[in-house]
């Protein structure tokens, strides 16, 4: 898992929170040649595919992620954020993620809870620099 390795995940995280959004994907592919198909670098590459402007691709990856219990929680957030980027907002499906969102928030272990804060410290990153 790319969870034990001490360089991989840091990496990528940097990459996010200082908009090396191409670092970011170009380190994740790397990786998962290691870690073959690790759902958290699946998700953090696609965070960093969402913010490059590819809202369609990121959103098809969060939707496979989002059954994964560790990712559970910042999936779907991150789904919730492609969807109010993208050009046709769906209100309905924001409506219904942030549902679930409210729901697998409080049934959260700690890896869901600390990758949903990685996502959350991203997005408060992007939005005091706009």
């Amino acid at each position: 898992m790319s969870e034990s390795d001490q360089t991989c995940l840091p990496l990528i995280i940097y990459y996010t929170r200082e908009k090396y959004y191409r670092h970011a994907v170009n380190t994740a592919v790397k990786s998962l040649k290691l870690y073959d198909n690790d759902p958290v670098l699946r998700f953090f590459k696609a965070f960093a595919t969402l913010m490059e402007g590819n809202t369609q691709e990121a959103l098809r990856e969060f939707i496979q992620l989002r059954d994964h219990p560790h990712l559970c929680l910042c999936s779907t957030a991150a789904l919730i954020y492609a969807h109010k980027r993208s050009e046709a907002i769906d209100l309905e499906a924001v409506k219904q993620l942030n549902w679930e969102l409210k729901l697998s928030g409080s049934a959260a272990g700690d890896k869901a809870l600390y990758y949903a804060a990685c996502l959350i410290t991203n997005k408060l990153a992007l939005n005091k620099n706009i």
